[in-house]
């Protein structure tokens, strides 16, 4: 009998959102002098925060090296077996400086995710966190 299934490869020209933002909390470690990173923990259980069933579902949180017992939850996100669309639940205080309306966000591409990451990172909400937690570190 011969193979039937195709030859496959990875989707290597997609980054995935927990890898995206594993990156973007070594930045933040960079840009605090190694004192404040960003941790992405995978969320288990039958429900999640966005809703999602069967899903892909991830915490990211910003924290401290010095203040381990504290962190700062800025999203979850989640998504199916196909990485996009995400589902995206913002931090409350975050969603209402960015003038967003709902709970939850679809972002169907990954510039998409890249933008709204950009946009959350510049509010004022997390520069006071941020800023913050630096302050209390020393």
């Amino acid at each position: 009998m011969d193979n039937l299934w195709p030859d496959f490869k990875a989707a290597e020209d997609i980054i995935t959102p927990k890898e995206i933002l594993e990156k973007q909390g070594q930045y933040l470690l960079e840009s605090t002098g190694g004192v404040v990173y960003g941790i992405v923990e995978e969320v288990a259980g039958p429900l999640t925060p966005t809703g999602m069933a069967n899903a892909f579902v991830y915490k990211f949180s910003i924290k401290s090296k010095f203040l381990e017992g504290y962190s700062y939850r800025l999203m979850y996100l989640s998504h199916d077996i196909t990485i996009y669309p995400i589902k995206v639940k913002l931090d409350e205080k975050i969603l209402n400086e960015l003038n967003m309306k709902g709970a939850i966000w679809n972002v169907n591409l990954e510039e998409d995710f890249l933008g709204l990451l950009s946009r959350m990172f510049k509010t004022n909400r997390v520069q006071v966190v941020v800023g913050s937690l630096m302050k209390l570190s020393k």
